[in-house]
This record gives structure tokens, C-alpha cells and sequence, in this order.
């Protein structure tokens, strides 16, 4: 079922749920379904799932030589403790991030993205960025639109972490 025959349904079947903030929230997670599903395809030919990629995604996204604890990593993608496990020893054992004991507490094993990990990303980021690009780039009417649209997007965010974190206290 397409967006447009989704809303349809929504709208002559469930009206009080047919919101603006709803049909937003909706359609957000419509794209983000969908450049999710054409990223885990693309990932599959490089030998990657989805939270590996995260996961080299977020170590480097740290200053060259930098390393990350798993809670941080934990932090970072939003994954359990035990799935977390299961994609360092993934990466590891493909290469793409070393582990070593911190030498301010030998309990925490530290995370390290290596030379061939930091390689697989720079083959992988531009073939994401270009099917991001033909998924998004028809939906605007010029690049400053889209960039528009992404400023409007981070501070709505941005709001949003704000609520939930209030919402935590």
C-alpha cells in the first residue's frame, strides 16, 4: 500500500487520528522506512547489516585515533547491551574496529575503527548519499528547499529531545 492509498484509509476510516502533527509523524517515518530499506539493500552487497553500518557510522564520526566506550556506542545507536555485542564482534572479526582495556578502567574495553573499517565506509558513503539523493531530490523543487526542509526537521527534533529529556527528569 502507497502513502496516498494509506492516508485514504486513515482518513475514511479512523478521522480522529487525522492530524497535521499526525500525518507529519506518519509521513516521517514513511521516509525514514523507506531510505532505511534501500540502505540495508545496498549494505548487503558491501557484507554489512544496518547496525554495523551505524555503528562504524557513529566511530567515525569521532577525530581520527579516537575511541568510543560500548555505552557510548550503546548511547548512540539505541541498541541493547547484548545486540551491541553481537555487532563488535561482527566488526571485529571482519576488521573494521579493533577493542583494547582502557587504561583508566581495565573493565572497559574500548572501540577503535580501523584503517579498513574507515576504507569500507569511504566506499560505502557516497553510493548511500547518492540513493538518498535519487530518493529525495524529485520531492523538492531546488537543493535550498531540501536544505530548508532539513533545517525545519533538525528543530523539530531538536524540540522534540528537549520534551523527552524534560519528560525523563
Amino acid at each position: 500500500m502507497n502513502v496516498e492509498e494509506r492516508s485514504k484509509q486513515v482518513c475514511e476510516n479512523w478521522p480522529e487520528a487525522v492530524t497535521p502533527y499526525m500525518q507529519s509523524a506518519a509521513l516521517i517515518q514513511r521516509l525514514s522506512s523507506l531510505l532505511q530499506e534501500t540502505t540495508k539493500r545496498l549494505l548487503k552487497f558491501h557484507d554489512l547489516t544496518y547496525m554495523e553500518f551505524d555503528a562504524l557510522a557513529a566511530l567515525r564520526s569521532q577525530k581520527p585515533g579516537a575511541t568510543m566506550t560500548p555505552t557510548e556506542l550503546y548511547d548512540a545507536l539505541l541498541i541493547s547491551s547484548g545486540g551491541l555485542t553481537k555487532v563488535l564482534k561482527s566488526l571485529k572479526s571482519k576488521g573494521f574496529i579493533t577493542r583494547s582495556y582502557s587504561q583508566k578502567d581495565a573493565r572497559q574495553k574500548l572501540v577503535l575503527l580501523t584503517d579498513k573499517g574507515r576504507a569500507k565506509l569511504s566506499e560505502i558513503m557516497p553510493q548511500i548519499a547518492a540513493n538518498a539523493e535519487t530518493l529525495l531530490q524529485n520531492g523538492f523543487e531546488s537543493p535550498e528547499a531540501c536544505t530548508a526542509f532539513a533545517d525545519d526537521l533538525k528543530r523539530i527534533i531538536q524540540t522534540a529531545e528537549r520534551e523527552i529529556n524534560q519528560q525523563g527528569r
